[in-house]
């Protein structure tokens, strides 16, 4: 129906905001609009096709998630009744909706979430504590990072946290904290099907 035209490879790729790494995987070489979805081909030849629906429902911009909760602030209730553009820039994915809006998705990403790929926990293995444990002490300031952020959530998750002690008293150190951690799991939890 449409293909799209790539230009050059992975120079600038789209930020999908999670915490899990999804960085690496091959580059788009072709992306089409067919009856379903987008038919996705990467560099190795695994194919995928994704609805569109899925994809306008997983864009990742701020407009569309919030950029510290990553709770979705745009829900696609509506049925898509004109299909967006679609272009492959730098190897990723651009669709260009009917309505203005642009979303951008990693090839990575989609690599990874394809129904075809093979399914991994994000979730760290439990281990018991060993003789000499200490929990880590995760800096307050390291929290208002990507990385910091993994960490915490990292050793919460298996029973390893530690907060250092000298978090900011009150609201002001605690509140970012739980708009950041605890409501995008509360989020997920609750969230209505």
């Amino acid at each position: 129906m449409n293909n799209a035209l790539q230009t050059s490879p992975q120079d600038h790729a789209p930020e999908m905001g999670e915490l899990t790494p999804y960085h690496t995987g091959p580059a788009l070489t072709q992306a089409m609009l067919t009856q379903h979805g987008v038919a996705l081909t990467w560099q190795d030849g695994q194919q995928t096709t994704l609805p569109l629906r899925w994809l306008r429902d997983h864009c990742a911009c701020p407009a569309c998630r919030h950029p510290q909760t990553r709770e979705r602030l745009y829900l696609p209730l509506e049925a898509i009744s004109e299909p967006p553009s679609v272009a492959l820039l730098d190897g990723h994915l651009h669709l260009n909706w009917r309505d203005g809006h642009v979303s951008a998705f990693h090839s990575g990403w989609l690599y990874q979430r394809r129904p075809e790929a093979p399914l991994t926990s994000a979730v760290p293995k439990v281990a018991a504590w060993e003789d000499n444990f200490a929990p880590e002490r995760i800096r307050h300031s390291d929290f208002f990072n990507p990385s910091g952020r993994k960490s915490l959530v990292d050793r919460h998750a298996t029973g390893r946290a530690g907060i250092d002690d000298r978090w900011p008293a009150g609201g002001r150190g605690s509140e970012p904290f739980s708009r950041a951690y605890w409501a995008p799991t509360r989020y997920q939890l609750w969230r209505p099907l």
